[in-house]
C-alpha cells in the first residue's frame, strides 16, 4: 500500500472515529483524531504544525475565563507549545534543532543566559513550585517562538510574509467577532473595554496586537510583484484592522501607530535609524 493510500485510510479512520464520538456523546473520543493529526504533523511536517500554532495564537482562549479551571491555560496553543518544547529538546540533544551560527549569536546567548539564571533563582524562591511552573512556561515560549521561529524564518524568505498572513487572518476573525458584539451595544466606549473577551482579556492587549499587525499589513499591501486579487485582499485587511483599532478605544495603540508612521517618514527623508534611536533615548531621558 502506497503512502498516499495509507494517509487516506488514516484520515478516514480518524473521521469515522470522531463522528462516532460525537454521535455517542463522548467528547474525549472526538479529541483522538485531533491528537493523531498533531502527532502526524510533528513527525512528518513540523513546518505545518508550527504554522498551525501561529495561526491559533490570536484564537486561543484562557480556560480560567470560563471558570472551568483555576489554572490559566490558553487552549489550544499552550499544550502545543509544551509538545513543541519537548520535541525541540529531543532534536537539540541529537544536534538537529538550530544552526550553530544562530545559537552563537549574541542575542541568542543573552536569551539562553537569562533562561539559565531564571532557573537558578528557583532554588532560593519563596514559592519554588510557582517559580518552576513559570520557568517551564518560559521554556516553551523560547523553544517555539525564538529558536524554532528563527529556524522557520531562516528556511525560506517567504515565511516572513506567511508569518504576517498567519497572524492577520485569525486576528480578522477576532475583530469580526468583537465588532459584531460591539455593534449590538452601540459601539459604546465602556463596552469597548471587554467585548473582545474571551480572546483578549481587555481592550489594551487587543489594541496592542492590532497596532503591531497593522504596519506589516500595510507593508504587504504596498509590496511589488503581487496580483490584483492579493492587493485587494490586503487592502480589505488593512481597512478592517484600522476600523478595529479605532474602535478598540486604546489610546496607546493610536499613539504608537502615529510614532511608527513618523519614524517611517523620517527614514524615508534620509535620517539614519541610529540617529533617530539616540534622539529618542535622549528625549525619553529628558522627560
Amino acid at each position: 500500500m502506497t503512502e498516499t493510500r495509507l494517509a487516506w485510510l488514516a484520515g478516514m479512520t480518524m473521521l469515522v472515529l470522531g463522528l462516532w464520538g460525537w454521535a455517542t456523546g463522548m467528547p474525549w473520543v472526538m479529541l483522538l483524531p485531533a491528537l493523531a493529526g498533531v502527532a502526524g504533523l510533528a513527525f512528518f511536517r513540523l513546518d505545518l504544525l508550527f504554522a498551525t500554532l501561529i495561526f491559533l495564537v490570536p484564537l486561543s482562549v484562557n480556560l480560567a475565563e470560563f471558570g472551568w479551571t483555576s489554572v490559566g491555560w490558553y487552549m489550544p496553543t499552550e499544550p502545543l507549545l509544551f509538545g513543541l518544547m519537548v520535541l525541540w529538546a529531543i532534536r537539540a540533544i541529537r544536534g538537529q534543532s538550530v544552526k550553530p551560527s544562530f545559537v552563537r549569536h549574541p542575542i541568542a546567548l543573552l536569551v539562553a543566559a537569562s533562561f539559565v539564571w531564571m532557573g537558578l533563582t528557583i532554588l532560593p524562591s519563596a514559592h519554588p513550585v510557582v517559580s518552576l511552573k513559570a520557568w517551564i512556561a518560559r521554556g516553551w515560549f523560547l523553544a517555539a517562538f525564538f529558536f524554532m521561529m528563527g529556524e522557520w524564518l531562516g528556511a525560506n524568505e517567504k515565511n516572513r510574509e506567511r508569518l504576517v498572513a498567519l497572524l492577520v487572518v485569525p486576528m480578522l476573525m477576532v475583530c469580526a467577532y468583537t465588532l459584531v458584539r460591539h455593534a449590538g451595544l452601540g459601539f459604546g466606549k465602556a463596552a469597548g473595554h471587554w467585548v473582545m473577551k474571551p480572546f483578549f482579556r481587555d481592550h489594551t492587549s487587543y489594541g496592542a496586537i492590532l497596532a503591531m499587525l497593522l504596519p506589516p499589513a500595510v507593508a504587504l499591501f504596498w509590496r511589488d510583484k503581487q496580483g490584483l486579487f492579493q492587493k485587494v485582499l490586503w487592502a480589505l485587511a488593512v481597512a478592517f484592522l484600522t476600523v478595529a483599532t479605532v474602535l478598540s478605544y486604546t489610546r496607546a495603540a493610536w499613539v504608537s501607530l502615529v510614532v511608527a508612521f513618523g519614524l517611517w517618514v523620517a527614514i524615508k527623508l534620509g535620517f539614519k535609524l541610529r540617529t533617530l534611536v539616540v534622539a529618542g533615548v535622549g528625549a525619553g531621558g529628558t522627560l
